[in-house]
């Protein structure tokens, strides 16, 4: 979206044992020029998978130095824990196992 100054490249990797899928994982690499100021980020969601059903997702991030690395796990298609507490943590978590349960499929 250069009209914006935003650029980014999304690298997805899927990994299958015979038809079952294991792991799910896409990594973000943007800058972002906004009043001559670049600014990088890098950030990653992994999905993983036993039976087809999400157990665990890891998210980290890179911002100006900053690294974030929140992880949710769910049993039986439902949040069980999350390991960074915040006002966001639960919508985040529910978001990803919509996306993680969806890309199961």
């Amino acid at each position: 979206m250069p009209d914006v100054g935003l650029f980014m490249k999304t690298y997805v990797s899927v990994y299958l044992k015979g038809n079952d899928l294991v792991k799910y994982a896409s990594r973000v690499n943007a800058v972002r020029k906004e009043n001559g100021v670049t600014e990088k980020s890098n950030s990653s969601s992994t999905f993983y998978f036993d039976d087809n059903k999400l157990i665990k997702v890891e998210e980290t991030a890179n911002f100006k130095g900053e690294n974030i690395t929140p992880e949710w796990y769910y049993l039986d298609d439902k949040p069980l824990y999350y390991t960074v507490q915040s006002e966001n943590s639960e919508s985040r978590g529910t978001l990803a196992f919509n996306f993680g349960k969806d890309n199961s499929k």
